[in-house]
């Protein structure tokens, strides 16, 4: 390292050796641990299924939210995607995308009836719940929903059974007591895909205290994408001394983020770009933990990976915890809890 400054500016001079000493206190050999993307396999097969039929079409519509970094969704909206809120507001006889949240039946009619072409990039968990929603309403059951109350997957899964259907947030537990249901020993609960499954406990304790007969989802179709994600930032914090946040520092997710590297024990920090990154951060640091926000960029992992290989010898190493649904006992019932 070196800086430059006239030798007659003697604050200049100060300033520029204080920062040559800074950063060289900070070199040393290290091991970079670096999280998976941070979208799942369902917002990624909807954003290559948008891109694809962009490519093939020239101009589509996509109804609703598109889960993906802000620069891929602002580059497909440049080649021809158009995000609309609602079947309305788009034309007779064009291409209409549905999401990976998916939407729900009343919109599949009416684009069917008006004729659009439709591609369905619905997640195919997502897809399961909207089935068993249907099913557990056919056989007469009151469905519970947990999850996030206006979330965009809501509307598609409560579409399904409208008229059976409660929604209960996933952040009150105690709000099962205040469930009416016309039997309840025809009580079913469907999860929200999207939430860590850990996070469901408290509210599928409180249902079966209330209602002992309820039946649950079948547990192979269980969303393990926010689990997996959640498990891997607690294995790489636990192993660092130091987790950067890559993201906007007010963003939800990165704060989320922040939350769990903090219990792990790990300094953490938010960065939204290399510049953000101060020596006094990495002191006494021989693993430093990398997470990608939804709100970072994606170039930003590369370019904090190569900013920190400047100081010194470093590994990088990419570690994701996965689930894998091996088998599945079965009970001979239909839906078992």
């Amino acid at each position: 390292m070196a800086a430059a400054a006239s030798p007659v500016d003697r604050v200049a001079v100060a300033a520029a050796r204080a920062a040559v000493e800074e950063w060289s206190a900070v070199f040393g050999t290290r091991r970079l641990l670096a999280a998976a993307s941070p979208w799942c396999d369902g917002a990624t097969q909807a954003l290559d299924a948008v891109r694809q039929a962009v490519a093939d079409r020239g101009a589509v519509y996509v109804c609703g939210e598109l889960a993906g970094d802000a620069e891929a969704v602002a580059e497909l909206a440049e080649q021809g995607a158009v995000i609309v809120g609602s079947l309305g507001q788009v034309p007779d006889g064009a291409t209409v995308v549905f999401p990976a949240h998916g939407v729900g039946p009343e919109a599949h009619a009416e684009a069917e009836a008006r004729g659009l072409e439709v591609i369905d990039a619905t997640c195919p968990l997502v897809a399961r719940v909207h089935a068993e929603a249907r099913k557990f309403a056919g056989r007469g059951d009151d469905l519970v929903l947990i999850g996030q109350p206006g979330h965009a997957a809501v509307a598609g899964i409560v579409g399904q059974a409208p008229a059976k259907t409660t929604v209960v947030s996933i952040s009150t537990p105690a709000s099962t007591s205040a469930l009416r249901v016309a039997d309840p020993r025809q009580v079913s609960y469907l999860l929200q895909p999207g939430i860590p499954v850990e996070d469901f406990a408290p509210v599928t304790a409180a249902l079966r205290s209330r209602f002992p007969a309820v039946h649950g989802p079948h547990p192979d179709g269980f969303c393990y994408a926010a689990s997996d994600r959640a498990e891997t930032i607690h294995v790489i914090a636990s192993a660092s001394d130091v987790m950067l946040v890559l993201g906007a520092a007010d963003a939800p997710d990165s704060k989320q983020i922040s939350g769990l590297a903090r219990a792990c024990g790990a300094r953490t920090h938010v960065i939204g770009e290399p510049g953000d990154i101060a020596p006094a951060m990495l002191s006494g640091s021989s693993a430093i933990g990398l997470a990608e926000s939804t709100s970072g960029r994606p170039a930003l992992a590369g370019q904090v990976t190569r900013a920190l290989s400047g100081l010194g010898p470093m590994s990088v190493t990419s570690r994701r915890v996965s689930t894998d649904i091996v088998g599945v006992a079965s009970t001979g019932q239909s839906a078992p809890d």
